[in-house]
């Protein structure tokens, strides 16, 4: 990230867009819930203003604590899915 000058939420590769868990209030095993409600919030173009991505297309949600899933979203305009 630091190669790509990339300076978080925002830059060429936006991560953390609601500042992660612990600035979100971290919820325990719910946190992994609040990353695929921001996640689907982006995409929808839907985030709060100050948090929003312009034209997000794509979102990988991660898993919390110990957990090792990963999902991938992606927005598709004009298709059906």
């Amino acid at each position: 990230m630091v190669r790509l000058r990339s300076e978080p939420p925002a830059g060429n590769f936006p991560v953390n867009t609601n500042g992660g868990l612990l600035s979100a209030g971290h919820t325990g095993v719910g946190g992994g819930m609040a990353l695929l409600v921001e996640g689907v919030r982006q995409l929808l173009g839907r985030a709060e203003p100050e948090r929003q991505i312009d034209g997000a297309r794509r979102g990988i949600i991660g898993g919390s604590y110990m957990a090792a899933q990963v999902l991938l979203l992606e927005r598709m305009d004009g298709g059906t899915a």
